[in-house]
């Protein structure tokens, strides 16, 4: 029997850090979507500045993970963990997690 422990932070989509405290931002088409729709309201960014910058680099940079609409789930990563899952054969039970 295998059994695997997924903490789905990362795993199946993927959050950009904002700061320590904070929760991370959830890298979603919705959510550059919301930063183009801010920035056209306020060009200048205001105090949500570097979370827009975060969020356009992160679809820039990370762009096949970037999950689609309003869902928090990314097609490529949770394809990637549905081969790991298929790998570990029949007998395998899945533990997901998360700390959000």
């Amino acid at each position: 029997d295998t059994l695997i422990f997924v903490d789905v932070d990362g795993v199946v989509n993927v959050g950009l850090r904002d700061d320590d405290v904070a929760a991370p931002l959830l890298l979603s088409e919705s959510s550059v979507e919301m930063v183009h729709g801010y920035l056209a309201t306020d060009p200048a960014g205001g105090p949500h500045l570097d979370n827009c910058a975060k969020i356009l680099s992160g679809r820039e940079r990370l762009a096949d993970a970037v999950s689609p609409g309003s869902t928090e789930l990314a097609p490529l990563l949770l394809a990637r963990l549905a081969r790991i899952v298929e790998a570990a054969g029949p007998r395998c039970s899945v533990v997901l997690a998360s700390s959000w």
